[in-house]
């Protein structure tokens, strides 16, 4: 009896082992991806990391912006807000927002516009299957810098590239004095794969293709 015992425990602490090792990405292996909003642009190589931080920005629709509050007395208050860097055949990297003076968000950015905005990977349709949107291989973003309004002069061009990912802006009350913010980036952290996350400077950013060079090339 003692015997069966111990086989049987052997058995199921080779079990949960075996089924550990098959659930952990492999060193070659990234989370199952389905299709994509903007399908025209794949996910690019984890080890690209500018080149991942533009295609989140880009295939994302939404995330968390985070400001200084004034209703909390200083203390962090995060928001969940639309964004679009343009329409999907026109990705630009620009970071654009459209709030309304009456939301928190907008009322903090009046007293001190810096703001940071997180964005995950798990936010796609489909993305990071089998896996925690925690789990370093599905990639997270995160992006500071100052969340200021678009000039006057800018504002056509700035819902030209951001309504066509939200066509309901356009019917959002007028009364609300809506107006078109961007994040102008001082600095970006993309963590995509194990080892850590990389720091990005905007330069590093904007330089940024999304399309494969093989891509770029039969389009030139």
């Amino acid at each position: 009896m003692t015997l069966c015992r111990l086989m049987l425990s052997v058995c199921l602490a080779l079990g949960a082992l075996t089924g550990a090792v098959a659930r952990r990405p492999s060193a070659l292996s990234q989370p199952v991806q389905r299709p994509l909003a903007c399908s025209e642009f794949p996910r690019p190589p984890y080890t690209e990391y500018a080149r991942v931080a533009r295609w989140l920005v880009h295939q994302t629709t939404w995330g968390e912006v985070s400001t200084t509050s004034r209703h909390l007395g200083g203390m962090a208050f995060g928001h969940v807000v639309s964004h679009a860097d343009g329409p999907c055949d026109q990705p630009t990297g620009r970071l654009l927002f459209y709030l309304t003076s009456m939301d928190a968000t907008a009322q903090d950015l009046q007293a001190n516009s810096s703001a940071s905005l997180a964005l995950s990977e798990g936010q796609l349709a489909g993305a990071c299957t089998g896996v925690d949107p925690e789990d370093p291989t599905c990639a997270k973003l995160s992006i500071s810098g100052r969340l200021e309004p678009v000039p006057e002069e800018g504002q056509q061009e700035a819902q030209a590239l951001l309504f066509p990912r939200h066509p309901h802006m356009r019917d959002w009350p007028s009364g609300h004095a809506f107006r078109v913010y961007e994040l102008h980036i001082s600095t970006l952290r993309l963590l995509d794969w194990y080892g850590g996350p990389h720091d990005l400077s905007p330069e590093q950013y904007f330089a940024a293709d999304l399309l494969e060079p093989a891509t770029a090339e039969a389009m030139a």
